[in-house]
């Protein structure tokens, strides 16, 4: 399924997954305007969920648990968010993620249908080649989320360094992948630019 919204002109155009009545959108502002996919199954079943977003020039594509959920052509442009990236938050729409999440991977090159159903249950090393970003979720404890990739995209739970009652929580996983995991509720990782 395919949305598209009109919202403030914030001057932001950048890719975003977020879950609204239970369905994951990927999704892109540009300069006011938003087009969404939407999945086509619900996935607020207390079930672990493997969610990927691709851009392939104008293509985009959401992979539910391994598989193309949807797609659309795409005629917006990218580049040039006043945001920082965040997970659990969506910054211009004040939208917060309540669930668990692990596994974060940044990609420079469009994954194959093959590599995302390969790859979503493997634990990576952080050296894969066009690995931009990875958080395994595994820290367990602290205020800090580190980028296995050594490209210092490291990220802060909550607004600050200093624990907070809001913060995400680390938790014990139980995603199909060895490690640990985050709940979040009101509150987001930030990664400073």
């Amino acid at each position: 399924a395919e949305q598209q919204h009109r919202h403030a002109d914030d001057g932001a155009d950048f890719p975003s997954i977020t879950i609204s009545g239970g369905h994951i959108n990927f999704c892109v502002d540009e300069q006011g305007r938003r087009r969404d996919i939407t999945s086509q199954n619900a996935v607020n079943d207390d079930e672990w969920h493997h969610v990927a977003g691709t851009i392939e020039g104008r293509t985009w594509r959401l992979y539910v648990d391994g598989e193309l959920d949807g797609q659309l052509n795409n005629d917006f442009n990218l580049g040039g968010s006043n945001y920082n990236l965040h997970f659990g938050h969506h910054g211009a729409w004040r939208v917060y993620y309540p669930g668990s999440m692990d596994e974060v991977r940044i990609w420079l090159a469009t994954r194959t249908a093959d590599e995302i159903a390969d790859n979503r249950s493997v634990m990576l090393r952080g050296d894969e080649e066009d690995l931009y970003a990875y958080w395994n979720f595994d820290e367990g404890e602290g205020q800090a989320l580190e980028d296995l990739t050594g490209h210092g995209h490291d990220g802060v739970l909550g607004a600050n360094n200093q624990q907070a009652n809001d913060d995400p929580r680390w938790v014990e996983s139980g995603a199909p992948i060895f490690g640990g995991s985050l709940a979040l509720d009101r509150d987001h990782i930030a990664f400073p630019p």
